[in-house]
């Protein structure tokens, strides 16, 4: 692919990661005006952001192996496309299954379109460009979370809760135009052998049952608690018994011989948990308890925002100079002691 193609391509990925993040966190400040709105119960306002979050996660590993199989940009177009739709949808709700609905169709689209963005970087990028152009999407990435709540409350000042998810449809539509006339898939390339349904099923079952189970613990007693986590588990476990067994897996098991893949994955895991639940409880908490407006709750992450966008970048081009472990072993503890603080 040509240079002057390259950076268009980069462009719609990098709109993509920064609708999908900030639709992911923005939300968390429209909560009290949904409620409002649609007289939202408890179980119904966590469902607008777990709806979203538990159907990204069941379906991750399933989108990567349809753009394996169908092909990257093509699965890429039509993840973007739902989430267009969802996003529609979500804008122009009227109640609180259709709202809850939308959420939980963005977040299936958002585990097709974001995977595969990442791969088609990758693809249109020379080896010795591909640092630059993961250095900006991982910067995207920490930045477009982060601004969530400014955009959000930027957006709730001056219109309402609606306009969250009417901005992604012209951004989308930007986004799926530049890859559908410039990128081509390689039918060489793909592996077309995605017959593994009980497979998909399996996990899907286990991972939703699993986060399900965890955002409701507080709902039953330690028994049930037990039992609902064993049943996550022995699904798991049939999933990885299953893929040992079939001649297509879902789940190729080599990757977990990488103990670097392992390790930066579970170091992940937490720190997406400790950014994501800060992000959920501390807006909710700053308006309904502290009676904050969203614009000013805005203003008080905007630092959050500016070194998370700001830091990336240099922490990119550190991590190339440097072994990977020490910004990493740096990083975690910093996090621990401002989670302290």
């Amino acid at each position: 692919m040509s240079t002057t193609h390259r950076w268009p391509v980069l462009l719609a990925m990098l709109i993509v990661i920064f609708i999908a993040n900030v639709d992911a966190t923005a939300v968390n400040l429209a909560l009290p005006q949904m409620t409002t709105t649609f007289k939202l119960k408890d179980w119904m306002v966590e469902w607008v952001i777990n709806g979203y979050l538990i159907s990204s996660a069941c379906f991750f590993v399933i989108g990567g192996r349809l753009g394996d199989s169908f092909g990257k940009c093509k699965i890429f177009i039509i993840g973007l496309t739902i989430f267009i739709l969802s996003s529609l949808l979500a804008c122009l709700a009227t109640n609180s299954f259709e709202i809850i609905s939308a959420r939980i169709i963005q977040g299936f689209s958002f585990a097709l379109t974001y995977p595969m963005s990442i791969i088609i970087l990758s693809q249109v990028f020379p080896k010795n460009k591909q640092g630059l152009a993961m250095a900006l999407v991982v910067s995207a990435s920490g930045f477009s979370i982060a601004a969530g709540p400014m955009v959000g409350g930027l957006l709730l000042h001056w219109l309402n809760w609606r306009a969250i998810f009417a901005i992604n449809i012209p951004l989308g539509l930007i986004a799926i135009l530049i890859p559908w006339l410039i990128v081509k898939d390689n039918p060489e390339a793909r592996d077309n052998q995605f017959k593994d349904i009980t497979g998909s099923l399996l996990l899907i079952g286990s991972l939703f049952y699993f986060i399900y189970t965890l955002n409701h613990l507080a709902d039953v007693n330690t028994i049930k608690k037990i039992g609902q986590l064993s049943i996550s588990v022995a699904l798991l476990i049939c999933f990885f018994h299953h893929e040992g067994r079939v001649d297509h897996p879902l789940l190729n098991k080599k990757i977990f011989s990488h103990k670097n893949y392992i390790f930066a994955n579970i170091i992940r895991m937490f720190c997406q948990f400790i950014f994501i639940g800060l992000l959920f409880i501390l807006p909710v908490t700053l308006q309904n308890i502290y009676a904050i407006p969203p614009l000013k709750i805005s203003l008080l992450l905007l630092p959050l925002t500016i070194l998370i966008g700001i830091g990336s970048i240099g922490v990119g081009k550190w991590i190339a100079q440097v072994n990977s472990l020490l910004p990493v072993t740096l990083g975690c503890l910093v996090m621990l002691i401002a989670c302290m603080w």
